[in-house]
C-alpha cells in the first residue's frame, strides 16, 4: 500500500499535485521570430506525459475508476470540438497549399494537450473528490497570492527608488504578468483565483487555505490593477463584484469591503506620495512625445510629429485585425479560412511594413468565427452554454463542496468571456483542468483504490 499524507491522498500523488499548481502558472514561449510567433507551452505541459501513464496505468490495472461526468454528452461534444478543429487544420491547409507550422503546432496539437488537462481533472474529481480538488488548490492559490503580493512590494519599492537589480522585476513592475508572459493572460489567472476563493467565502464557507490569503489577496489588488495596467482586468473585476453584489451583497461588502477599501486607500497613500512613475510610464510613447513637444525647437517638433503619427497603438491594431478578420470571414462563413490562415494573411500584407504590428486576433469569439466559421463557432458557443447551465445549476448527487466549485468554476467561464473579448485566451491550461474538476463527479471508493 502506498504511503499515504495527512489527507489522506497518496503521498505521491499530493507531491505531484502540489508541482502541477505551480507550474501551471509558469508559461513559456519557445522558437519565436520575426516571422514566426513561436511555441507556446505551459511548463506543466513537461509533466502531463507522466501523469498520462500513470492515470493510464492505474485505469488498466483496476486500481481507480474512469472519469464520471455531470454532463452526459460531454463526450460527443468533445469529438465534435476536435473534428472542428482537425477540419480547420485541413481547411487552412487547402487553402493555402502547405501546413501553418504555428497553427498545427499551438492550436492543433495544443487542443488535444488541453483535452489532456480537462480528463486529468475529471479523473482526480471522480476517484478522489472535493478533498483531491483541495489539494491541487490549495497550493495554487497560495502560490500565486503570495508571489503577486511579492511582486507587488518589490514594484513599489523600485518606485521608490530602492534598487532591485533585476530585469524581470522591472518589467512586471511596469507591466505585471508574473510567469505567464503576458499582462493579459496573467489577469485571467488573477480572476480564476479570485473566484476560486471569494464565492465559497460569500457562502460562509470555511476555506481550506490559510483564511489570511483572503484577506492578503483583496489588499494587494488595487496595487495589483495598477502595475498590470490591463483595461481588460479592470472591467472583469467590476464585472464580477458587480455579480457577487447583486447575489450576496451582504456578504460581499462584509467579506470583501475592508480589505479591498484598505486596499484602495494604501494604493492612493502610495502614490500620492512617491510622485507615481510607474502611473506615468503607462501613460505610454505618445505621452512621452507630446511632452518633448514642449522642450524642443519647432524644427524638432516636426520630426516628433511624424514620428507620432507612426505609431500603432493597441487600439489601432487591434482594429485592424478585427476589421481583417472581419473581411476575411466573409469569403467564407459556414467553413471558416483555416487554422493559421490569418496569421499568414497578416505576414503576407505587413510583413515588410516596419511601422506595422503582426498580430493574432486578440478575441476569442471572433478568431473561432474566422477560421472554424458559423459552424465551429456556433459547436463552441453551444457546449459553452451548456457547461455554464450545468456548473451554475450543480447536479443532484453535489454536496456543498462540489456545488460551491462549480459555481466557481462557472464565474471563472464569465471572466472568461468578459476577457476573451478583447483576448485569445482559450488555450489556457488551468481553465481546462479545472473544467475537468467541476464537470465530473465523484464515485463511491472503488475496491482496487489504495
Amino acid at each position: 500500500m502506498p504511503a499515504l499524507s495527512k489527507t489522506g491522498i497518496p503521498a505521491y500523488l499530493t507531491a505531484f499535485l502540489f508541482c502541477l499548481a505551480l507550474c501551471l502558472q509558469w508559461a513559456l514561449t519557445l522558437f519565436a521570430d520575426g516571422t514566426y510567433k513561436g511555441i507556446t507551452l505551459n511548463s506543466a505541459d513537461f509533466l502531463l506525459p507522466f501523469a498520462g501513464l500513470f492515470i493510464l496505468f492505474s485505469l488498466l490495472k483496476k486500481r481507480s475508476d474512469w472519469p464520471c461526468w455531470k454532463l452526459r454528452s460531454v463526450y460527443l461534444f468533445l469529438v465534435l470540438l476536435g473534428g472542428v478543429i482537425i477540419m480547420a487544420l485541413i481547411n487552412g491547409y487547402l487553402v493555402m497549399n502547405q501546413w501553418n507550422q504555428w497553427a498545427l503546432v499551438n492550436k492543433g496539437a495544443g487542443w488535444f494537450v488541453l483535452m489532456a488537462y480537462m480528463m486529468a481533472g475529471s479523473w482526480l474529481t471522480t476517484n478522489y473528490g472535493s478533498l483531491g480538488i483541495q489539494v491541487f488548490l490549495r497550493p495554487f492559490l497560495s502560490f500565486f497570492i503570495l508571489f503577486m503580493t511579492a511582486l507587488v512590494v518589490i514594484s513599489v519599492l523600485r518606485d521608490f527608488d530602492f534598487f532591485i537589480p533585476l530585469s524581470y522585476l522591472e518589467e512586471n513592475r511596469q507591466r505585471l504578468a508574473g510567469l505567464s508572459g503576458n499582462r493579459n493572460a496573467y489577469g485571467l489567472l488573477l480572476c480564476v483565483v479570485l473566484c476560486l476563493i471569494t464565492w465559497p467565502v460569500l457562502n460562509n464557507q470555511k476555506p481550506f487555505y490559510r483564511p489570511f490569503l483572503f484577506t492578503l489577496f483583496w489588499a494587494m489588488l488595487p496595487l495589483a490593477l495598477i502595475y498590470n495596467n490591463s483595461r481588460t482586468l479592470a472591467l472583469t473585476v467590476f464585472v464580477l463584484l458587480l455579480v457577487f453584489s447583486m447575489i450576496r451583497l451582504k456578504n460581499t461588502f462584509r467579506r470583501v469591503g475592508p480589505p479591498l477599501i484598505a486596499g484602495i486607500m494604501l494604493a492612493m497613500l502610495l502614490f500620492s506620495t512617491s510622485g507615481a512613475p510607474v502611473l506615468r510610464e503607462h501613460q505610454g510613447t505618445k505621452t512621452e512625445i507630446a511632452y518633448s513637444f514642449l522642450q524642443e525647437s519647432a524644427d524638432d517638433a516636426e520630426i516628433l510629429h511624424q514620428k507620432a503619427s507612426s505609431i500603432m497603438t493597441s487600439e489601432t491594431v487591434r482594429m485592424r485585425v478585427f476589421l481583417d478578420a472581419f473581411s476575411l470571414w466573409q469569403e467564407k462563413p459556414l467553413t471558416g479560412i483555416g487554422l493559421g490562415r490569418f496569421l499568414s494573411n497578416q505576414f503576407e500584407r505587413y510583413g515588410d511594413k516596419e511601422k506595422f504590428v503582426i498580430d493574432i486576433i486578440d478575441c476569442t469569439p471572433l478568431w473561432l468565427l474566422t477560421e472554424t466559421g458559423l459552424i465551429g463557432f456556433s459547436l463552441f458557443a453551444g457546449f459553452y452554454l451548456i457547461v455554464l447551465y450545468r456548473l451554475w445549476r450543480g447536479h443532484k448527487d453535489d454536496d456543498e463542496n462540489d456545488r460551491l466549485f462549480g459555481q466557481s468554476v462557472a464565474l471563472i467561464l464569465l471572466a472568461f468571456t468578459v476577457m476573451s473579448l478583447f483576448h485569445e485566451l482559450l488555450y489556457s491550461r488551468y481553465l481546462w483542468l479545472l473544467l475537468g474538476m467541476a464537470l465530473a463527479r465523484p464515485v463511491m471508493p472503488s475496491k482496487h483504490h489504495p
